[in-house]
Formats: structure tokens, C-alpha cells, sequence
């Protein structure tokens, strides 16, 4: 048996549906020019819900968890992205001119920070974190190849965020 709705239940729904049109007709909308101009000051007053927070994600690889070579290699373009254009000045720099920068890596698994060295390789310009990558990270949280981990620099707490985002499944 088929019913139809009751005018008055139709006038309901129509109406809102108006109303809902108007609120979102009501919301502002930015133009090209104040995009840009809040890019240019590195500030936005949109609203984002969600973010993902692992700027750098990486499926780690034999050698990123070989005890011999004791460094995790990072891609070149996001770092530049998501770290060095954060930094800025002599930070940049100093990496720039292959020295090594002391920071710090909070673990949010372990809840546990660790003192590591990042630098920039002269021969290939890729970046890498060393200096403890292998006894604080590597054996203690029992990383291997194929394990994805995310990364990105915490500017509120000076420091690199670190989580194993998945382990890689044995025997595949």
C-alpha cells in the first residue's frame, strides 16, 4: 500500500530544506586574493576538522633498519615541505651546509623522547636522523622493513613527532 505525504509534511520538509540553503548560503566564502594573502602570512581562519598529523610517512626498507648503516632515510621533497620551510633562517642553513642539527623525536607510542642528529648527505642531498636511530628506535621498538612510520616537526614543542603507523604482516 502506497501513501503519500500530507501537505503539511511536504511544506515541513521544503521548508527545511530552505533553511538549510539559506545557512549555507550565509557562510563565507574566501576569494582567490585572501587566500593567497593568508598563505603569504603563513595564517588561515578556516576551519579544518581534520588533519592529518604524519606529514611524513615512509614504508621503511632494509636499509633504513640495517644495524650497520644506523640511519633512517627521509624523502628529500617532504622534508623540504613540511620541515625545512618551517624552520627557516639559520637552521636551514646550517642543515643546508651539511652540518648536523640536534633534535629531538617524541616517540607518541612510548611516550618517550630521544636526542637524535638530522643532516642533509652531501653526495645524494637526501636528509636522514642518525646518531641513536638505531638503538632508540630501530631494536627498541623492534622495527623492520615494511613497517610504515609517519613523522612530522612539532613547532609548538621544538621536537619531531614519531608513531609506527603500521607493522608489516609476517610472512608477507
Amino acid at each position: 500500500m502506497e501513501t503519500n505525504p500530507s501537505p503539511s509534511s511536504t511544506h515541513s520538509l521544503v521548508s527545511e530544506r530552505k533553511r538549510i540553503e539559506d545557512r549555507i548560503r550565509s557562510f563565507r566564502f574566501y576569494t582567490h586574493e585572501e587566500c593567497r594573502e593568508e598563505m603569504d602570512l603563513r595564517v588561515s581562519m578556516k576551519l579544518k576538522l581534520f588533519e592529518d598529523a604524519w606529514k611524513i610517512k615512509k614504508t621503511l626498507t632494509s636499509s633504513d633498519v640495517n644495524e650497520d648503516l644506523c640511519r633512517l632515510l627521509l624523502p628529500a621533497g617532504a622534508v623540504d615541505k613540511h620541515i625545512m620551510a618551517v624552520w627557516g633562517g639559520e637552521r636551514v642553513e646550517h642543515v643546508n651546509n651539511m652540518h648536523s642539527e640536534r633534535v629531538v623525536v617524541w616517540d607518541y607510542d612510548t611516550g618517550s623522547e630521544h636526542e637524535l642528529a638530522f643532516k642533509k648527505w652531501h653526495t645524494s642531498k637526501s636528509f636522514v636522523l642518525v646518531d641513536n636511530w638505531v638503538t632508540r628506535f630501530v631494536r627498541m621498538r623492534e622495527l623492520r622493513d615494511g613497517d610504515e612510520i609517519g613523522l612530522f616537526w612539532d613547532a609548538s614543542n621544538s621536537r619531531f613527532g614519531f608513531r609506527v603507523l603500521a607493522r608489516r604482516v609476517l610472512g608477507f
